[in-house]
């Protein structure tokens, strides 16, 4: 008669398959809740990065297109530099200056009433009938931003962009009136290749590192700036009008593209509501989910592969097990659901006079708890990480908005606040502060003789003279081009004139490599003369400027001016002075980039 096999070993099988399910289970609801939780706050911090790179994008590419505006009006408006006519070589020489103080203008013309170039950049459509043109129609009736369009009359005049791809035009228009008669309108052809470049400095490497792209759509959906060129947009990039339309200003949205792939957007608009309204523009920032998702994933692997890892060892030790359990196995179940259901903190009962299986089982358990409740703590630890490391790419972004990139002053951006401020407090303490608005002397020539540079060179020694000349307490800034602005405080306008003329003097003596001898003109206004308007300061020092250019260069000259005209209705006193300084009405604009 054959022995009859032992209960025991099938119980113990089904003990070892019923407590390995139930730590496989419990394993996967941990995971599970994590995944919930740490799902949420990852995809919420990927969310905020790209909400804060397309408002960034978006604002710079709105103060961009504001300020190449506001620089078409404010040229069309000098009304002195207009009222001997359009065909002026002081005009011509204006336009040129302006082209050069800011880099991605194409071309900037003047046209009269009949659409015929008298005045160009380069001398380039001289002459030309411009009347069908869209800037020109709109110009005539007011202030005009147009949308990006591809080269027309320029564009075989024009060198052809390096990588090949069309060259491209904003247009920006102005009608010029004189005495409340229209004589023609000024036009600037803004490149389109300056919106790359813009938009590749508003990424910072962790953004692009991330998958973070930067689309530009006009108000048909169509693409019109990406990161690789137009050449490269395919499917990937294609959307609906209606579908920007949906994302527009509704913050970090998971949309599916034409491709069929998901991708977490943000869709803004420009900046400038005037301009938002006008050009209906779409500034898209977007990553994958993969991506986006990356470090979610791979801390779920891990907590799956462990928590796996463990429940397999803790099968292996109740297969040891044997008895009643009914008891210990209702207290770990009781635990085990209390940990699912959040109380990760609660420790497993421990059974040191039970059997040794069971106390084994209950470590197992507790030691699974340890660590998946480590690896929750280290993802949320990452996800802390990665936060900050955005908020210093972010604050690196707000500095590098502010800063002037060659000699790292403050650029206008960076100095309208600290103005303002320095403003209140002098006024605050009835005290006295002081502007320096100073200009080096025929800069011009230093780039042609000498080459860009050699002219970078100067900016940047004539900068850290000015940084290491001045107080902590006082502003230095470099306004654009060959323009440095110093506010003193605590100083009234005559002591101001005594510091502007050391500063004239110690310049006008240094050795200046390759150059030699560079002279500065500095034009002097104070709160004591003009009062405590930010503008009418600047606007004060400018005369003063002026005046000191006027009166021979290399010196100074203070705000109020000697008495007698310092600029004429028709500009004749503006000819005795050699190259054409900036007329009244092209006075600095405390606005204009650096």
């Amino acid at each position: 008669m054959k022995p009859s096999t032992p209960r025991r070993g099938s119980h113990r099988a089904h003990l070892t398959l019923f407590l390995g399910g139930f730590a496989g289970l419990l394993v996967l609801g941990l995971s599970l809740w994590m995944h919930v939780q740490q799902a949420a706050q990852v995809r919420s911090a990927a969310g905020m990065a790209l909400q804060s790179v397309a408002r960034a994008a978006a604002q710079a590419l709105g103060s961009g297109l504001e300020l190449s505006l506001h620089e078409a009006k404010v040229l069309a408006a000098a009304e002195d530099l207009w009222a001997q006519g359009l065909d002026r070589p002081e005009a011509g020489a204006a336009l040129a200056r302006h082209q050069s103080l800011r880099e991605g203008k194409a071309w900037i013309g003047v046209a009269d009433l009949q659409g015929r170039v008298r005045q160009a950049t380069g001398g380039l459509l001289l002459g030309r009938d411009v009347s069908d043109r869209p800037w020109f129609s709109a110009g005539l009736k007011g202030a005009h931003v147009g949308d990006v369009h591809p080269a027309q009359l320029l564009a075989s005049l024009l060198p052809a962009p390096a990588d090949g791809e069309t060259l491209r035009f904003v247009d920006f228009a102005a009608p010029i009136v004189v005495n409340g008669r229209p004589l023609g309108v000024l036009g600037i052809h803004g490149n389109w290749a300056w919106t790359a470049r813009l938009l590749d400095q508003m990424l910072p490497p962790a953004a692009r590192e991330a998958g973070i792209e930067l689309l530009v759509y006009n108000r048909h959906g169509e693409l019109i700036q990406s990161p690789g060129g137009l050449r490269s947009g395919g499917r990937d990039k294609q959307i609906s009008p209606a579908g920007l339309q949906a994302l527009s200003g509704q913050g970090p949205q998971v949309s599916r593209w034409a491709d069929g792939l998901e991708r977490l957007s943000v869709v803004l608009p420009l900046s400038n509501p005037a301009l938002a309204e006008t050009l209906g523009w779409q500034v898209v920032a977007r990553q994958d989910l993969a991506q986006a998702d990356a470090a979610l994933a791979a801390g779920t692997r891990q907590v799956l592969t462990v928590g796996l890892l463990i429940s397999a060892l803790a099968a292996a030790a109740i297969g040891w097990m044997s008895g009643h359990l009914t008891e210990p196995l209702r207290q770990i179940a009781a635990v085990a659901s209390r940990i699912e259901a959040g109380a990760l903190a609660l420790p497993m009962p421990q059974f040191p006079k039970g059997s040794r299986e069971l106390d084994e089982l209950a470590r197992a358990l507790d030691s699974m708890k340890r660590r998946l409740f480590g690896l929750h703590q280290a993802m949320e630890a990452q996800v802390l990480e990665r936060t900050q490391a955005l908020e210093r790419a972010n604050a690196e972004l707000a500095h590098l908005s502010q800063t002037d990139p060659l000699t790292q002053l403050l650029n206008r951006r960076g100095l309208e606040p600290r103005l303002q401020q320095a403003l209140v407090l002098t006024h605050r303490h009835r005290g006295a502060l002081c502007l320096l608005l100073i200009d080096i002397d025929h800069f011009k020539r230093v780039n042609d003789l000498h080459g860009h540079t050699v002219g970078d060179r100067v900016l940047l020694a004539l900068a850290d003279q000015l940084r290491s000349g001045f107080r902590a307490a006082d502003i230095v800034a470099r306004l654009g081009g060959e323009e440095f602005l110093v506010v003193l405080t605590d100083n009234g306008t005559h002591r101001a004139q005594r510091i502007a003329q050391a500063l004239v003097d110690s310049v006008a003596q240094r050795d200046f490599p390759e150059v030699k001898r560079v002279t500065l003109s500095i034009g002097v206004a104070g709160t004591d003369a003009v009062g405590f308007d930010a503008e009418a300061l600047i606007h004060a020092a400018d005369q003063a400027l002026y005046e000191a250019k006027r009166g021979g260069r290399n010196r100074v000259a203070c705000f109020p001016l000697p008495a007698g005209p310092v600029r004429s209705e028709a500009g004749s006193e503006a000819t005795s002075a050699g190259p054409d300084p900036l007329p009244a009405t092209q006075a600095l604009d405390p606005r204009r980039d650096a």
